[in-house]
């Protein structure tokens, strides 16, 4: 297994070129999952701006959300390949992290963004859109090559049929020569109706989950570049302190590491291995200021006054009548629950001069241009 590395920020069709022939998937954390195929960079055809389809039948198809274990890398490509008619056995994932005018979400203000439980009802119309087009692309050009009229044709699975004379021309075989790009629109009119689904909806196998279970993943903890140092931080134990005093004698004195920091949200240690970092942390003997209003914070008597306001039917707003009913909310109880992902969350630093940026490893991030002098894990 290849590990492509992101830095660099290349553009479209430099990544293209370096990963045609690899089956993409990204992770929880956001890194690239790389795995050999044997499609050549120069056999890739961009049919329509989501979809590249390749002579060896392999579907290459945009994710521009980032799989945290939601199972987006199968949900989205799965609505373009309905539309498509791909033949899901052979459908591969090209993540998107540059492009966000064309690969927005527009549910949160057209960024390269995944939150809110957003990715699915923000492209659902525009995927099945897409899908569409590029089957679209295929039947045109297919009629241009057999010199019959595009009504008479149809697909299956991977594969343009001609119903009249029974034949059939793969998705592969279509893009050996040259696309009709020129159709028209798709409309409402042309998406598939529900009843005809065959892949929406059924239980299809998830694309990035063989790798997990057989512990093949790889996480972007696991990321490595050259001259990369490791920083853990040391936390407040509440939100809204700070560190009011740092003992950090016993972590210095740990070989490999660099420097003990104070952040704004605790304390860092940085250090030659991620460890080193660790062990280096838990060394520290850190007083914190103790003053977050969030010691003397109730969670119980919170809801209890949001209860008390919902039966109150004079708070305006609150409750009310409807049809003569009479009507008042009673707030859901139970205990908080975390909705991270399972791994370590982390992401990369790059710092040159004359600035330093965050660059998160996660589709979102933007890689600057310049060289960088040092990057560092945290």
């Amino acid at each position: 297994m290849n590990v492509i590395d992101t830095e660099g920020a290349p553009n479209r069709r430099e990544f293209l070129r370096a990963a045609a022939g690899l089956s993409l998937a990204v992770v929880a954390g956001g890194r690239i999952q790389a795995m050999a195929a044997d499609a050549p960079a120069a056999a890739l055809r961009q049919v329509g701006a989501w979809v590249q389809i390749a002579p060896d039948e392999t579907v290459w198809i945009t994710l521009a959300s980032a799989e945290m274990g939601q199972g987006v890398t199968t949900a989205l490509p799965l609505i373009v390949a309905e539309e498509l008619d791909a033949d899901w056995s052979r459908v591969r994932v090209r993540v998107e992290t540059h492009d966000a005018k064309t690969f927005g979400n527009r549910r949160i203000f057209g960024q390269l963004y995944t939150a809110g439980s957003t990715a699915v009802d923000a492209y659902f119309d525009i995927l099945r859109r897409a899908g569409a087009t590029a089957r679209r692309i295929l039947l045109h050009t297919a009629a241009a090559r057999w010199g019959v009229d595009v009504a008479e044709l149809g697909t299956e699975p991977g594969v343009v049929v001609h119903r009249a004379s029974g034949r059939r021309m793969t998705f592969g075989e279509v893009v050996r020569g040259d696309l009709v790009t020129q159709v028209p629109p798709v409309t409402d009119a042309d998406l598939k109706a529900p009843g005809s689904y065959r892949l929406i909806g059924r239980d299809v196998p998830r694309l990035e989950v063989p790798a997990k279970v057989r512990g093949g993943e790889t996480y972007s903890i696991d990321v490595r570049v050259p001259g990369m140092v490791h920083a853990a931080v040391l936390r407040a134990p509440v939100e809204g302190e700070a560190a009011a005093s740092i003992d950090a004698a016993a972590a210095r004195a740990i070989p490999g590491v660099i420097a003990v920091l104070k952040v704004p949200e605790g304390v860092a240690v940085v250090a030659q291995q991620w460890e080193t970092a660790l062990a280096a942390r838990a060394a520290l003997k850190v007083e914190w200021t103790r003053n977050s209003p969030f010691r003397t914070a109730d969670s119980a008597a919170d809801l209890a006054r949001v209860a008390d306001a919902a039966a109150d039917l004079a708070r305006r707003g609150v409750a009310g009548r409807s049809g003569g009913t009479r009507w008042t909310l009673s707030p859901p109880t139970g205990p908080a629950w975390s909705r991270r992902p399972t791994p370590p969350t982390m992401s990369t630093m790059r710092s040159w001069s004359p600035s330093r940026r965050w660059r998160p490893s996660m589709p979102t991030a933007r890689a600057p241009k310049s060289g960088s002098a040092r990057k560092a894990r945290a």
